[in-house]
């Protein structure tokens, strides 16, 4: 579902505060922009959530190729200034809920870095109930593996929603996939 325009540069500067993805990843972060802007009807998905005009965050999802209800996560990015307020957690929530009730049972799968700026990372997936699946070593370089975890979540059991600020909004956008040939690894913040 397209929205319209989105604000890129409060997006990258989003992307950016977070600290932790790289030159490589912002300018694939670009694109996928880029392409939005271009053709908001087709493959990711944006999912976001504000207080007011104010964006606090976004995740990027899309449906895996090849797959029955298998969905990725492929961005989680949220402001500095908002983190330890349960943004990233209401997003994935709210996604988790929204693919469960559209499809019953989903698979979410999220690929992320073995380097240490992603530990908190990694325990946030783990405190939202995501399994560590698997690891290949030296993947991103020397001594960056990529993890993959994953969560099976079934329409019928919910998972609970904490309950956002009183103004806090989200809302759903459709957007581009990127080809292969566009590279950049997504390690969600």
């Amino acid at each position: 579902m397209a929205l319209g325009r989105i604000d890129r540069g409060r997006y990258l500067a989003i992307g950016e505060s977070t600290g932790v993805f790289t030159p490589q990843e912002m300018q694939a972060f670009k694109e996928i922009l880029d392409r939005y802007e271009e053709r908001p009807d087709t493959d990711y998905y944006l999912l976001e959530e504000r207080d007011g005009d104010r964006l606090l965050g976004y995740l990027i999802y899309g449906e895996a190729p090849m797959t029955e209800r298998t969905w990725e996560i492929y961005w989680i990015a949220v402001d500095k200034d908002a983190q330890g307020r349960g943004v990233g957690k209401r997003l994935v929530r709210q996604l988790e809920e929204k693919l469960a009730r559209k499809h019953g049972r989903v698979v979410l799968r999220i690929e992320t870095s073995s380097k240490k700026e992603y530990e908190y990372t990694r325990g946030f997936y783990a405190r939202n109930g995501y399994l560590e699946a698997g690891r290949i070593p030296n993947f991103y370089s020397d001594g960056d593996d990529l993890i993959t975890y994953y969560k099976e979540i079934r329409g019928g059991q919910r998972t609970p929603n904490p309950s956002p600020s009183s103004s806090a909004s989200s809302a759903d956008r459709r957007i581009p996939r990127l080809s292969p040939v566009s590279g950049g690894r997504a390690r969600p913040s």
